[in-house]
């Protein structure tokens, strides 16, 4: 009987042993699910970084500087403040790099950071390299390029002022990035300039100014090119295929680039400095905004694109009124 009572016991034990082992082995991979991620790979969290010309205000003074330093990351924020930045800067992370119109501190600079090349035009004052980048509310001045958009992709370059480089904005095999309301301007050679480069989206960017052409597509498909302003000797050259100069007519969309030049409030095609209504028949703003019939704007080049809905400007509004002026006159003289 004793021995039957030991031999119970040691079953119990054995039995209570083995729960006991399970729970802490069933615990185990809880535990491990719960606390290896955070110490391992960890959760990735989005920083943000201030880069400002006075030292001691930001953790940087160069925005080269903060992109090298290792513990900046992908997916990061650098908000770089107002002031003049001499560097050639080399974009290498997926980043978001917005320019701020202020100081962040002590100091009295204003306006948009001025990225100047620190070499000069022999390089680049923006030079993104690496995928899924966004630069805005810069100027960027004095380089090759202002932004060149080299090898990589969805990008987005918005409200930037591009001047007296090169070429405002080039894309080198550069597909699907979006530039969006930038001027170009006062460059050298070329506004913006693309090289293989497709499926890119062109809007509301004022372009002028440039003395070889205002934007030229050397080559590249299936880009989208509208509601920009171009004022330039030659405001256009397409050497690519496929490409499309405008979108269908959006009629009380708000203003188009022209602000209330001309017929400000309908989006379409492009604003073209060389286009002409002398051959619109009678009245051209009743066809223009109702009929949706004008002619279009012819893109030089061998692609033979055309802008089947341009914008008209402020001769257009000289045009109208004049005729106003006339037409009330007539009225008068018939009444009397």
């Amino acid at each position: 009987m004793i021995k039957k009572k030991k031999i119970g016991i040691v079953v119990c034990m054995l039995v209570i042993a083995t729960i006991l082992l399970c729970g802490e082995v069933s615990a185990v991979p809880s535990l491990i699910s719960r606390v290896i991620p955070k110490t391992t790979t960890g959760t990735t969290l989005q920083q943000t970084w201030i880069v400002d010309n006075e030292p001691g205000d930001g953790n940087f003074t160069l925005i080269s500087v903060a992109i090298a330093d290792s513990q900046v990351k992908d997916g990061d924020i650098i908000d770089v403040y107002s002031g003049t930045y001499i560097e050639n800067v080399i974009v290498n992370k997926q980043l978001i790099i917005n320019g701020i119109d202020h100081e962040y501190k002590t100091g009295s600079d204003t306006g948009k950071p001025d990225v100047q090349s620190y070499t000069g035009l022999f390089n680049d004052v923006f030079k993104v390299v690496h995928d899924s980048v966004t630069i805005e509310g810069f100027k960027a001045s004095k380089g090759h390029s202002g932004i060149d958009l080299v090898s990589s992709k969805n990008h987005h370059i918005i409200n930037n002022f591009l001047t007296e480089n090169y070429v405002g904005v080039w894309l080198y095999m550069s597909d699907n990035n979006e530039i969006t309301d930038n001027n170009m301007s006062l460059n050298y050679e070329v506004g913006i300039y693309l090289d293989d480069s497709n499926t890119n989206t062109i809007e509301g960017n004022w372009v002028e100014y440039n003395p070889n052409t205002g934007i030229w597509i050397v080559s590249g498909t299936n880009n989208l090119i509208y509601n920009n302003f171009f004022k330039n000797p030659n405001n256009a050259m397409d050497g690519g295929s496929n490409n499309r100069w405008n979108v269908a007519p959006i009629i009380n969309s708000g203003f188009n680039i022209c602000k209330g030049l001309g017929l400000g409030l309908r989006i379409g095609g492009n604003y073209w400095s060389d286009y002409k209504i002398d051959n619109w028949p009678f009245p051209p703003w009743i066809l223009y905004n109702v009929a949706s019939w004008h002619p279009a704007y012819t893109i030089p080049g061998t692609a033979n694109s055309v802008d089947k809905h341009p914008i008209p400007g402020f001769e257009f509004l000289v045009f109208i009124a004049a005729f106003a002026i006339a037409f009330i006159i007539l009225r008068k003289r018939k009444s009397k």
